[in-house]
């Protein structure tokens, strides 16, 4: 009788270590589907970090119900679920800090991911070890299940609020000097009307081409802007401000740049040009202190 009982126990922890694992891997692939399926290269390392996450939630979820147990219901489940949120946010502090600057390049929505299905999981499987699989702790976790839905779409923009993270687009033109009114040609398709003015706006004349436009997705929203014009080559390395959640048009005069408008709110963050082996390049420093770019045909 004791075997059995030793086997079940054992299958229970198997299971509930299962179910934490499949839970954060699942939400982490809705993540990236969210996103387009950008990162989805990243869902195998993604899945090896959820190995000892989901431990780390086994782990929280056994704690948890050990200190609680005799706590009214109406006290115990809400405070599971910010405890889990909380906890999603430690393990991904904790990998950020164990990989360092190589943190940023993760596309899968990590802290997104793991703070939703802690948020779940922990107060769930508290219901279901209280109470039993009965009608009371199955509605109990679709409510987690509920407003962890609510946090997956909510958490990244707060989050971004908080660490100063945007999505940036930067877009670089080349400018050609003449007598007439400045006219944009092979014009972007996703050049807006108020991207066009400020452009049109910047007292060149002559004609001015894109020929080099991206963006950093790690982030929806909020959305910045930055477009340099450059009027002739670089004769040294250069460090731009990033617009904060603003549009900025930089302008180039000799080797200053002009930013327009003037006042516009910035980050401490750069995007620098440099000059390396193959020629000029460019990064842009992102919030996680990573950096992203390439190279730059001037």
């Amino acid at each position: 009788m004791r075997d059995g009982y030793k086997m079940n126990s054992a299958l229970r922890r198997f299971l509930t270590y299962l179910a934490a694992f499949l839970l954060s891997f699942v939400v982490g692939v809705i993540g990236t589907a969210q996103n387009e399926w950008f990162g989805s290269g990243d869902l195998s390392p993604y899945a090896f970090y959820c190995i000892p996450f989901a431990a780390f939630l086994w782990g929280a979820s056994s704690l948890f119900f050990r200190i609680a147990r005799a706590w009214p219901l109406w006290l115990a489940a809400p405070t599971a679920f910010m405890l889990g949120a909380f906890g999603g946010f430690v393990a991904t502090y904790a990998v950020a800090m164990f990989l360092g600057p190589w943190f940023g390049a993760m596309s899968v929505p990590m802290l997104k991911s793991w703070c939703v299905s802690a948020s779940i999981f922990v107060p769930a499987v508290y219901l279901l070890r209280r109470i039993g699989v009965k009608k009371s702790s199955l509605v109990g976790a679709t409510a987690c299940a509920g407003l962890g839905i609510a946090l997956f779409f909510g958490i990244s923009p707060l989050w971004s609020l908080a660490t100063g993270n945007q999505h940036l687009m930067t877009a670089f033109f080349r400018h050609v000097p003449g007598e007439q009114e400045l006219n944009i040609t092979h014009e972007p398709d996703w050049l807006t009307v108020e991207d066009r003015e400020l452009i049109l706006g910047s007292g060149l004349t002559g004609t001015i081409e894109c020929f080099q436009s991206g963006g950093s997705n790690s982030t929806d929203w909020p959305r910045a802007k930055a477009f340099v014009i450059f009027t002739v080559g670089l004769s040294q390395n250069v460090r731009l401000p990033q617009p904060k959640r603003s549009t900025i048009l930089y302008v180039q005069h000799e080797d200053e740049f002009v930013a327009i408008p003037n006042k516009a709110p910035t980050f401490d963050r750069a995007i620098e040009f440099y000059r390396d082996q193959t020629g000029w390049s460019f990064w842009v420093e992102q919030s996680s202190g990573a950096k992203s770019g390439g190279g730059l045909s001037l």
